[in-house]
């Protein structure tokens, strides 16, 4: 409870400080309570059954893990969260949707004409990109900023970030159909409409239209 205390404590501090408000909203939750809300359930909620034999559940769209719940022994899930939280945080998120992005957008506003098509197609998803990442990294990312002060990274975590990028991220395999091949979303299938098979019939048909 203490180390909760402190967490939560020095995450209210660092948000107070950019004038930011506190929005509460469920961790751990009875299954019942998540299902049936909006959205497509089972890729939202992840159930976790604890030694009493109920079963909960945490949906990744409306919080990040964290209190009300925890295994008996403390010693499993909890670190398990806390690396999934900030492998997703620094690398899918952070990484991947927005560092990456930046030269893109760059690129898109110098070199494209406002009437070009691609133009049209990547405005509505890069027009705020820039805004965001210096939003970011004034309050997320910067020293002692929440991530610092709050992940398991802590100052180091920036520098993973980098280590990941250099050592994980490549260009060639950004595009399709490479990027869903590399993922193990897709297989090679000649046989196919576009020379590959979908892991999954219904994730990004209309994409490869593209």
């Amino acid at each position: 409870m203490t180390i909760r205390k402190k967490a939560f404590s020095v995450m209210v501090e660092v948000f107070e400080r950019h004038g930011t408000t506190t929005l509460d909203t469920p961790v751990f939750e009875l299954r019942e309570a998540l299902i049936g809300k909006y959205g497509e359930i089972s890729k939202l909620v992840y159930d976790i059954a604890d030694k009493g034999g109920e079963l909960c559940s945490w949906r990744s769209d409306l919080t990040v893990p964290f209190s009300r719940f925890a295994d008996m022994d403390g010693k499993t899930l909890v670190p398990l969260i806390m690396i999934y939280a900030g492998y997703h945080e620094l690398i899918s998120h952070w990484l991947r949707t927005h560092c990456v992005v930046e030269p893109f957008v760059i690129a898109t506003n110098r070199q494209l004409s406002t009437m070009h098509p691609i133009y049209k197609l990547l405005h509505p998803h890069l027009r705020y990109t820039l805004q965001i990442n210096a939003l970011g990294r004034e309050i997320l990312i910067s020293s002692y900023g929440v991530i610092e002060s709050t992940f398991f990274t802590k100052k180091y975590s920036m520098e993973l970030s980098s280590v990941a990028y250099d050592k994980l991220w490549q260009f060639d395999l950004q595009g399709l159909p490479n990027d869903l091949l590399h993922r193990g979303m897709a297989v090679e299938d000649p046989s196919a409409q576009h020379g590959l098979k979908l892991a999954i019939e219904v994730y990004l048909p209309n994409i490869l239209l593209v």
